[in-house]
């Protein structure tokens, strides 16, 4: 039996290709990193000294966590996160409407994280209830700056809108009198309220004004439609599972 003879080229081809080969690896496990950025919206996602928390923030963790992508998690306030997406300094926002504006530059997963009802909030001391919009001409209602709500209150003249950091500003500026009311979702206020321990001064409107759906939205790069794809298929695997219903037990909607 012949030896084979030694050739030098194949054997630095194979180095070379293996190479290559880990090279690749490298880039794509690079590639896999992404830098998430969402404002400090509780009980959605927020921050506190333990760490990160909230329904749309462990869902969408536990899903990346699923699809062995490593995240990278910022939370900022909300005009800023969105530059970073705008100047393509983050791969990602989380909890965003999903607008034909925002379409033009980011990429959604059909399945939203979780959806909102919006309704007004006024302190006790200074009732103001209402059924129509009309009925606020001259007040002026507190909202979160840069935060789309729905076309009849962001296009209605009459009424007043002053913006705040948080919502828990807005109820502070509420009940001291300087502004009339407070739009926000129905499930951030009734776990702010209950942080703050103030719920038996401020009194819910029972009308719902709007609801929308909040998305995980991905800068619009290569591959990253069909890693939104597989963000939703996961999602919705996720939501018919035991563990989905104990989280969203735990920020409840009403």
């Amino acid at each position: 039996m012949q030896r084979e003879p030694y050739r030098p080229f194949a054997a630095s081809f194979a180095r070379f290709a293996m190479l290559v080969l880990l090279l690749s690896l490298c880039s794509q496990a690079r590639a896999e990193r992404l830098l998430i950025v969402s404002d400090s919206w509780a009980p959605y996602s927020f921050p506190d000294e333990k760490g990160f928390h909230g329904l749309d923030y462990e869902t969408a963790n536990t899903i990346f966590e699923r699809m062995g992508i490593e995240v990278e998690w910022e939370f900022l306030p909300w005009k800023r996160c969105l530059a970073m997406i705008e100047n393509g300094k983050a791969d990602g926002i989380l909890d965003t409407y999903r607008t034909p504006e925002r379409e033009a530059t980011l990429a959604f997963p059909e399945e939203p994280l979780s959806r909102v009802s919006l309704v007004m909030y006024y302190a006790k001391a200074r009732p103001h209830p209402f059924t129509t919009l009309d009925q606020l001409q001259g007040l002026t209602v507190g909202t979160l700056p840069g935060w789309i709500y729905y076309s009849g209150f962001n296009e209605s003249t009459q009424f007043n809108r002053e913006p705040a950091p948080t919502p828990e500003a807005n109820f502070n500026k509420m009940l001291l009198g300087r502004i009339d009311l407070v739009i926000t979702d129905t499930r951030v206020g009734n776990y702010v309220l209950k942080q703050m321990g103030v719920g038996d001064r401020i009194q819910k409107n029972p009308l719902t004004l709007d609801g929308g759906d909040l998305y995980l939205g991905l800068r619009k790069t290569p591959g990253m439609l069909e890693l939104t794809k597989r963000f939703s298929d996961e999602l919705r695997r996720f939501k018919s599972e035991a563990a989905y219903k104990q989280l969203n037990a735990l920020y409840p909607s009403s």
